[in-house]
């Protein structure tokens, strides 16, 4: 008896890989892992504060002797601003109070934002906190906060002139 072989096409040659879930699962498994590491690396207080609706900018640098933290705060009064220090950590709080506007005002876009704040940064070095002086200066909240010695561990409310 005579046989025929039938030729394939190419596209009948390659037949779609079949799909194996446990590798794509592995690999999902390896995202995930990543993901909730990385949420619980460095200072997690940071990333929390960040997710509020509003905050104040900030930069901090080391200047000689001092840790020096520059927070926007244009608009506001000191007596409007909390300000307080530990060894490692600096909190800001404070809120701007809606102005009253005339009726007549027809206003077409308001990016202005009311309301309270609270700021708090992980310190990058120990500081010591009754060496801490602020300012504020045409918007600019200037916190300098004197380096500390090991064994000074305490938190004290800051005056702001």
């Amino acid at each position: 008896m005579a046989t025929t072989q039938i030729e394939k096409s190419p596209a009948q040659k390659e037949a779609p890989e079949q799909w194996r879930p446990w590798p794509d699962m592995d690999q999902w498994q390896a995202d995930m892992m990543k993901m909730f590491n990385g949420m619980f690396r460095g200072n997690w207080m940071d990333r929390m504060e960040a997710m509020d609706t509003f905050h104040p900018s900030l930069k901090m640098f080391k200047r000689d002797s001092e840790l020096v933290a520059e927070l926007a705060v244009p608009g506001l009064d000191r007596k409007d601003i909390l300000l307080e220090v530990t060894r490692d950590t600096l909190s800001v709080s404070g809120e701007y109070k809606k102005e009253d506007s005339s009726k007549k005002d027809h206003v077409y876009r308001s990016e202005v934002h009311y309301g309270s704040f609270r700021r708090r940064v992980h310190l990058p070095v120990e500081v010591d906190s009754s060496k801490v002086k602020a300012e504020l200066k045409d918007g600019v909240l200037r916190v300098s906060m004197g380096l500390a010695h090991p064994d000074q561990h305490k938190s004290v409310k800051i005056d702001i002139k």
